[in-house]
């Protein structure tokens, strides 16, 4: 199953996007950066849908909120292990 992560510069930035995200009802989840991914923070969003990453994306960009990128790939997730925010 594919998984899509959205990746930050800071933690300010991820927490100011998590609200909007969660705002306009998108189910998302903070969760640490996947060792895959480009460095940063080390904090980034999971989205439930990878579906809905233009869209994340779109509103991320009328907030003004900067991204350091978005990291794809396939996961499959221990859901006993992998619970997040």
């Amino acid at each position: 199953m594919k998984k899509t992560w959205l990746l930050f510069h800071d933690v300010r930035s991820a927490m100011q996007l998590h609200t909007v995200l969660r705002t306009e009802g998108m189910k998302i989840s903070i969760a640490p950066t996947p060792r895959e991914a480009a460095k940063c923070c080390g904090v980034s969003i999971l989205l439930a849908d990878a579906k809905d990453t233009d869209r994340a994306l779109q509103m991320a960009e009328e907030a003004g909120i900067q991204l350091r990128g978005v990291h794809t790939m396939d996961a499959d997730f221990n859901p006993g292990r992998d619970r997040y925010c």
